[in-house]
């Protein structure tokens, strides 16, 4: 048994349950509200993980969407594809130089967003 740190009350709670489903493909604007950087799985490189927050359109604020960047990575392939969706988040946020992911957090910017299947041929 563990006991709790102090007396939980269920009804205290909203319990309803949000819409999971996948963001359709388009275009968001979107703030990075999160960031990590931790080592790849096999401990040999680098990956910066972000939360980023739907802004606009309005039906979907709030809503996360999750990236990963190979930043350093023994494969050269991983990691040019890395770098170079890494480069164009920066340009989209406006920064030409990053130390600290934290520099990264809530600037707006707009990305073209596409999950899943193409739609209708788009994206």
């Amino acid at each position: 048994m563990a006991r709790l740190s102090t007396t939980f009350n269920a009804q205290d709670h909203d319990t309803t349950q949000s819409d999971y489903a996948e963001l359709p493909n388009g275009v968001y604007k979107l703030e990075i509200e999160a960031s990590d950087v931790v080592p790849t799985k096999a401990g040999t490189g680098t990956i910066l993980k972000t939360t980023m927050s739907v802004i606009e359109p309005e039906q979907y604020k709030g809503r996360k969407l999750f990236s990963t960047f190979n930043l350093e990575n023994q494969n050269p392939q991983a990691q040019e594809i890395g770098q170079k969706q890494f480069a164009s988040l920066c340009r989209a946020i406006g920064v030409s130089e990053v130390n600290d992911s934290e520099d990264l957090h809530f600037h707006a910017f707009t990305a073209k967003i596409g999950l899943g299947k193409a739609q209708n041929g788009y994206p």
